[in-house]
């Protein structure tokens, strides 16, 4: 980390008023909760993967959306993302390693 930043983060830990540090200690948290995740997932940071829909994908695998839906869960180019993990994609990239290696 950059000396400055660092040092600029230590004066604001001294010089803001306490009523306020329990906001300043979380936005810190999110950052330190981000880095970790970035460091969790090394991989998929260094691609530049595109994610698929459920047409799309139903559409480049030829199969239906509703057997995609059904299988979701065992293909491993799946990804859930959003809030509670509800959204369903899939990663462009992952479909075509796997559809590579079914042939």
């Amino acid at each position: 980390m950059r000396a400055e930043l660092q040092a600029e983060l230590q004066q604001l830990a001294s010089d803001l008023p306490r009523d306020c540090l329990p906001q300043f200690l979380g936005e810190i948290e999110v950052i330190r909760t981000m880095a970790f995740a970035r460091i969790a997932a090394p991989a998929i940071e260094r691609t530049n993967d595109e994610l698929l829909d459920v047409n799309e994908a139903s559409q480049r695998m030829c199969v239906s959306k509703d057997w995609l839906y059904r299988n979701s869960a065992k293909l491993p180019f799946t990804r859930r993302i959003g809030e509670g993990q509800r959204l369903l994609r899939f990663s462009l990239s992952g479909l075509n390693e796997y559809l590579r290696k079914q042939r």
